[in-house]
């Protein structure tokens, strides 16, 4: 009988309470259904994809009339992701001796190369450097008569090229230092002509800062910004062979931000799928006895 009277004494209270309380909830679950229904913006991935880079240094030579010195460094190449980095290091020695000429050279030398890419905060940061370390000294004579130097003949190379993806447009910003025998090029592919285009500006002029094809011979600053839009790039630099002293300068970096981007994750390879797999398998099995 209680529940009766209850109901009988107070009949619209509950009704009315809920009534006022059902637009206020219709709302929010609206709300909350326009919330789960608007598409997220698509955050854009940076994947590197192709990496091809060579470091090399041969030719260090010195010599008098027809007695010539010689030494070959070697080179080193990768066409993989793995290592990051490629230094040749080594000291090296060669005397020649012809008719009343003779000729004495040492050399030691360090060339290399490397890249970086990391998740900081929200950004994609990739950059990459590469230097030249020689140090040389040549005796050479006529009969009793000698001079020494440390300026030698070479020729060197070291260059990059990446390839990357990026799967929705990114505001970049990009600095550096490098001269004209280490332009920095960024270019896009395109699908339509099957042609590699450069992109926004980073070519020979806008790299190194200089006005001509040949630009200045001293490392020089620069900078670069502006927006990518999705597609496949490729990164590259050093298109010329180091030369003493054609081309003298012996060192580059630069430094891509990617804005508001996420690095792609590493696929796990199929042994490392297999062994997961194991895992679980286990995991379960134990998990039946112990049940």
């Amino acid at each position: 009988m209680q529940p009766s009277a209850l109901a009988t004494r107070h009949p619209a209270r509950p009704v009315a309470t809920a009534a006022r309380a059902r637009p206020a909830l219709t709302a929010l679950l609206v709300a909350a259904a326009g919330w789960w229904a608007s598409p997220a913006a698509a955050v854009p991935v940076f994947e590197l994809t192709a990496h091809n880079a060579l470091v090399s240094l041969n030719d260090i030579r010195s010599g008098i009339g027809i007695a010539g010195t010689e030494i070959d460094a070697g080179v080193l190449t990768s066409d993989s992701l793995v290592p990051q980095t490629l230094l040749l290091q080594g000291a090296g020695f060669d005397e020649a001796a012809a008719l009343f000429f003779t000729s004495v050279l040492t050399a030691s030398w360090s060339i290399g190369q490397g890249f970086d890419m990391q998740q900081q905060a929200d950004d994609v940061v990739f950059s990459a450097s590469g230097a030249l370390n020689l140090q040389a000294a040549a005796t050479n004579c006529s009969g009793d008569l000698c001079s020494s130097t440390t300026t030698v003949g070479y020729v060197s190379e070291n260059f990059q090229v990446f390839e990357f993806t990026l799967t929705e447009a990114a505001a970049y910003s990009a600095q550096g230092e490098s001269a004209k025998d280490q332009i920095v090029n960024l270019d896009i592919w395109n699908a339509g002509s099957q042609t590699w285009q450069n992109y926004g500006g980073w070519n020979e002029f806008a790299t190194y800062g200089g006005t001509s094809l040949i630009g200045p011979q001293t490392i020089t600053p620069w900078t670069l910004n502006g927006s990518l839009a999705a597609g496949l790039y490729r990164l590259s630099n050093g298109p010329f062979a180091y030369t003493n002293p054609t081309y003298p300068t012996t060192s580059w970096n630069y430094q891509l931000t990617l804005a508001s981007t996420q690095l792609a994750q590493p696929v796990p390879e199929p042994a490392a799928l297999l062994l997961m797999g194991l895992g679980v398998a286990v995991l379960l099995t134990r998990r039946r006895l112990l049940g």
